[in-house]
């Protein structure tokens, strides 16, 4: 139905089931994207904000948590060099007819710095994107776009520091030249999704 965005919560194992779920309603009381998202061609600002309404914070727990954003101070950090994880339910092979994982998977790589992203992808790569090195075949694949980045801080605080946009047309485990997965950097566009976040 594309009236509904189905939402499945604490998912590990898809033949087990989301430990929570809720179909929230494509309208602008509930869905916030970007303003200024401009595809096709080169993609800037992919980001959407859901809001979901907790009836019972009893529902989290030790296996279905929250995560922190960025905050103002987190914007001096380019957090290049620091080892961050992205999860997903992606593929995880280049193979034909390879499907899609039906266990949460995740991988941990390097972040590297904007400069060193736009040699390879030119002007499809801004401030506002954060890359990860994949070389040696380590990365994400299709079906882990819009998933999470992760990384910790220097004050040791867990924060979500990307969402996946868009990777190399050319596999997973190529290691094209060590960028494979390009994230939205959360901690630039933070105004940005503060202003999102103001539900009417």
């Amino acid at each position: 139905n594309r009236d509904y965005i189905q939402v499945f919560l604490g998912l590990i194992n898809k033949l087990d089931g989301p430990i929570e779920r809720f179909a929230i309603i494509q309208d602008p009381n509930h869905v916030r994207i970007h303003p200024d998202w401009n595809p096709p061609g080169v993609v800037y600002n992919d980001i959407a904000l859901l809001y979901l309404e907790f009836s019972h914070p009893s529902w989290l727990n030790e296996l279905l948590n929250v995560i922190s954003l960025p905050n103002e101070s987190d914007r001096l950090n380019s957090f290049v060099g620091v080892n961050a994880t992205a999860t997903g339910f992606g593929m995880t092979s280049d193979e034909p007819g390879s499907g899609t994982s039906i266990y949460l998977r995740y991988v941990n790589m390097t972040v590297i710095s904007t400069s060193s992203c736009q040699n390879f992808w030119s002007q499809f790569v801004n401030d506002n994107n954060i890359c990860t090195n994949t070389l040696g075949g380590t990365s994400t694949c299709a079906g882990d776009n819009g998933g999470p980045l992760v990384a910790t801080t220097d004050d040791e605080r867990l924060i979500l520091v990307g969402v996946g946009s868009f990777r190399s047309g050319g596999g997973c485990t190529q290691g094209h030249p060590g960028f494979i997965l390009i994230f939205i950097n959360l901690t630039l566009i933070l105004i940005s999704i503060y202003f999102l976040a103001v539900f009417t």
